[in-house]
């Protein structure tokens, strides 16, 4: 909270006391609400104030840092509509908070509010109304490949990320890289969708408890389903005579 709500509502608060004070019904219905919300104005205040934290001022290479970072990506913007999208938006802040953040905690969370000021007004609404921590680069990172809408079924992300270009000039590394940072989201669509099947069996349970966790048998027939779904639509004579079959 800003200093100036702050201020905003210790004003609010005096106008509160001046109206009850010159109160012409001093025990009405209306002058008891106003002293109910007076106390609870004031305890709100009390709290925001005793959460109020004293940043740390930065030092000379560290505001050097995190501006080198903003800069570097003064030309990135993020929807969060596709997955070729969100591997390279990923992948270059990774570059950059490799170069200028790592290790540094009083800059991480200051980098990452920077990176959101990237999203476009969609994506930006879909972080405000989540409850998933993001201060960190690594949760930021999670919750992008969690949530992005890329439209593919977690089959086609599996593949998507098989059909990675080598590019010889790069080398094995940054291949292995880009493999591994194309098979984040599918690895988050499966787990989700796993714990949301649980769920419908747990219907008690809360979506992160441990009895939705997805284990192993768990995912392999996740897959089985989803091959045969994909059968199903896309090769119906297949799926036709895997049902006389029976």
């Amino acid at each position: 909270m800003t200093l100036t709500m702050l201020q905003f509502l210790k004003d609010y608060i005096s106008e509160l006391d001046e109206q009850i004070e010159n109160s012409a019904s001093p025990q009405s219905a209306a002058t008891t609400a106003k002293r109910k919300l007076r106390e609870d104005m004031q305890a709100k205040l009390a709290l925001c104030i005793g959460a109020i934290k004293t940043e740390p001022e930065l030092s000379r290479d560290q505001s050097a840092n995190l501006k080198s970072a903003e800069t570097a990506m003064a030309d990135l913007n993020y929807s969060g509509r596709d997955f070729d999208e969100t591997s390279r938006f990923c992948a270059r802040i990774d570059q950059l908070y490799d170069l200028y953040i790592r290790n540094d905690s009083d800059l991480e969370e200051k980098f990452c509010s920077k990176v959101k000021l990237r999203f476009k007004p969609s994506t930006y609404s879909r972080l405000k109304s989540t409850t998933d921590k993001t201060e960190t680069w690594t949760k930021l990172k999670a919750w992008l490949n969690k949530t992005y809408d890329s439209g593919l079924s977690s089959l086609q992300l599996i593949q998507r990320a098989t059909e990675t270009n080598f590019d010889p000039n790069l080398g094995w590394k940054r291949y292995a890289q880009e493999i591994d940072d194309r098979m984040e989201p599918a690895q988050h669509a499966v787990l989700s969708q796993i714990r949301k099947s649980k769920l419908l069996k747990n219907p008690t349970s809360k979506l992160e408890d441990e009895c939705n966790k997805p284990e192993p048998e768990d995912i392999f027939s996740f897959f089985s389903a989803s091959i045969i779904a994909d059968i199903s639509q896309w090769r119906f004579s297949i799926f036709r005579f895997f049902e006389t079959e029976q």
